[in-house]
């Protein structure tokens, strides 16, 4: 299986919104077990082709601009590598799954989905599983670990999430996918700021049962703020995947 990762250093150049805090956590795990990746090398041209101009100019007069300008970059990067890979890793920080062409939504500053499958310009037929502290309404192809379809809260326990997640991932199997995405948010962990979330085994058995597609699969990290847990959280994901 040829897997890739798309990491950048800079993403966790700015704590003014949490979710860079995590980069730190994840950074350990790669130096640690000598994982190599690839640096989103993305003129910065590109990110206009995915985004309306407006929103790029307003983001550029935020403090926390160069982390999720960098974050963008990496999600355009994995759709490029997903065209040659068999599965592409994501960790990103400042952009989510909520924010749309002109507007913010919560610490969803550009939208990781729309704009990775802008990216792969509807080479593959992708579909999404969601899981992640709130989820959203994305059409047919997108689909959330929760039985009605889209919310704004996450109540599940250990196991009714891993329940939930092989219904949605049978679910997903029948649409016949070229490309299969987990948007992964590490809200959802027991540890992080919400609290009554689910533990890391949970997630890892998660990344077990999505790694079992036989096809081109793509997981984004997104959420959370603590480093210690997606240090622990991204250890068991590259141990789970094979990587380490």
């Amino acid at each position: 299986m040829r897997a890739s990762i798309v990491f950048s250093p800079f993403l966790k150049n700015s704590y003014y919104i949490g979710p860079c805090r995590k980069i730190d956590g994840i950074e350990r795990v790669l130096e640690r077990f000598s994982i190599s990746y690839h640096l989103p090398d993305i003129d910065n041209f590109e990110i206009y082709k995915y985004h309306d101009i407006k929103i790029i100019e307003r983001i550029k007069k935020l403090p926390f601009a160069d982390a999720v300008i960098e974050s963008i970059k990496c999600v355009i990067k994995g759709a490029e590598l997903i065209k040659i890979d068999d599965l592409v890793v994501i960790p990103t920080a400042g952009t989510g799954h909520k924010a749309d062409e002109m507007r913010f939504s919560g610490y969803s500053f550009l939208n990781d989905i729309k704009t990775f499958l802008k990216a792969l310009e509807s080479e593959m037929k992708c579909v999404v599983i969601d899981v992640d502290r709130h989820h959203v309404e994305g059409g047919n192809d997108y689909l959330c670990i929760c039985e009605e379809g889209s919310c704004i809260c996450f109540e599940e326990d250990d196991t009714t999430l891993i329940k939930n997640f092989r219904d949605v991932f049978e679910d997903a199997l029948k649409r016949d996918p070229d490309v299969l995405i987990l948007y992964l948010g590490l809200d959802i962990h027991e540890r992080e700021y919400f609290g009554n979330g689910v533990k890391t085994e949970t997630i890892r058995e998660i990344v077990k049962i999505f790694n079992s597609f036989n096809g081109k699969k793509v997981i984004i990290i997104a959420g959370g703020s603590r480093d210690d847990v997606a240090e622990e959280v991204f250890k068991a994901m590259m141990e789970e995947l094979k990587i380490i």
